[in-house]
Order: C-alpha cells, then sequence, then structure tokens
C-alpha cells in the first residue's frame, strides 16, 4: 500500500481571496455531492443618489435555508426604515428561491433587538465573545 502524501499546514494572517475562492469551492464540490444543490449568493446593495454603497444585505442560500451573512446601514441613514427594507427584500427573495428559514448571527452590541422585533428568535447565546458581550444566533420561519 503506497504512504498517503504528507501534507503542510501554513498559518496565514491573511486570505488570499483567490485561495478563499478554492476553499469554498473545496467545500461546495462535497455539498453538492451530497445534497445535489448548490448554495447561490444573495446580494441587495443600498446605492446614495451620488451611487455610492451606504448599505446593503448579503448571505446565502442553500438547502432551503437563507443565510444572511451581513447586514449593513451606514450610520448616516440608520434610524430611518432601511435595515428594515433590506431584511423585509431578503426574506422575499429568500421565500422566492425556496427558503423556508432564514438564519443569521450579530452581537450584543449590535442588532439583536432589531431582528427580534421583525420576527426572529434566538437560538443560541455564546457569551464572553470578546470579553463581555455576546452573539446571538437567531432563525425565523418564512412564509
Amino acid at each position: 500500500m503506497e504512504k498517503p502524501e504528507e501534507l503542510d499546514l501554513i498559518f496565514q494572517d491573511n486570505l488570499d481571496p483567490n485561495d478563499a475562492q478554492v476553499l469554498d469551492n473545496i467545500l461546495e464540490d462535497h455539498n453538492f455531492n451530497e445534497t445535489n444543490a448548490r448554495r447561490s449568493t444573495l446580494a441587495i446593495l443600498l446605492r446614495s443618489s451620488d451611487n455610492q454603497i451606504v448599505g446593503g444585505v448579503a448571505g446565502t442560500i442553500a438547502w432551503g435555508l437563507l443565510y444572511i451573512k451581513i447586514l449593513s446601514v451606514h450610520s448616516q441613514f440608520r434610524g430611518q426604515g432601511y435595515g428594515a427594507k433590506l431584511l423585509a427584500a431578503a426574506e422575499q427573495e429568500g421565500i422566492a428561491r425556496g427558503c423556508h428559514f432564514a438564519h443569521l448571527h450579530t452581537m450584543s452590541f449590535q442588532a439583536p433587538s432589531f431582528y427580534e422585533k421583525h420576527g426572529y428568535t434566538v437560538f443560541e447565546v455564546l457569551e464572553g465573545v470578546p470579553k463581555e458581550y455576546k452573539r446571538y444566533l437567531l432563525k425565523k420561519k418564512l412564509g
């Protein structure tokens, strides 16, 4: 029997976008082989009148799940309903693409109450990440 190739562990402080894509492709290929389904990207941008990005939502859709990775609105435009509009648009797009649930995480100094106000429920809390803060994992049934 042939001895398997010895592989090296290489530690890096930064991940090159091309290397990140290779890792993503490895995982995506494995997932596809198991489920026969691929992830798709969700991106909705909020632009100012001079075409600058001032917010948006980004995530992925797979297996009937909408994962919201980022929902952000520039501080200048917060409190004007744009976050709610972005969240609703992401959920509607998720439903249109066959999602039954949405999930995300947020920090205690970010927006857990915002998501709870919009129907999300906490299913896990990680405390002390970092220091005195908490990380909330939330979910919502769609449709």
